[in-house]
């Protein structure tokens, strides 16, 4: 697939963050039937740290949400929304982040690793809406 140009998609989010706007991210980067997370994709990351320095003084916090859809392919199918506890970009991250070059690409590895941890603490993998009552 040919390389995207994903630095105006980062600028909107950012704009929209300085704002005080919420931003709504599926960082599996797709949709799937599977009843695990796929990888996350590194996207999240960079807009979380990459925000905190354009945004002086927002309090900019991931807040993690599990789905999970009983009857997905049916209309109207019932689904469990779980929010969890909003996560502060971690300070000691920026420091690398804003470093750049490899210490950039580990910081946000870094961050991705929390939000894949909030969201699995979201995330129930049940087979039925009664087992998720158990």
């Amino acid at each position: 697939m040919p390389r995207v140009d994903t630095a105006p998609l980062y600028e909107n989010v950012f704009e929209r963050l300085a704002a005080s706007e919420c931003i709504g991210v599926f960082p599996e980067g797709g949709s799937h039937d599977r009843t695990e997370l796929l990888p996350l994709k590194v996207g999240a990351a960079v807009m979380a740290l990459g925000s905190v320095p354009r945004c002086p003084g927002l309090p900019v916090k991931v807040v993690p949400v599990g789905l999970h859809y009983f009857h997905g392919h049916l209309f109207r199918g019932s689904v469990l929304v779980d929010y969890g506890e909003p996560v502060d970009v971690p300070a000691e991250l920026l420091v690398e982040y804003e470093a750049g070059g490899d210490r950039m690409h580990a910081a946000c590895n870094s961050f991705l690793d929390v939000i894949l941890q909030s969201i699995d603490s979201v995330t129930i993998t049940a087979k039925s809406f009664e087992e998720v009552q158990l």
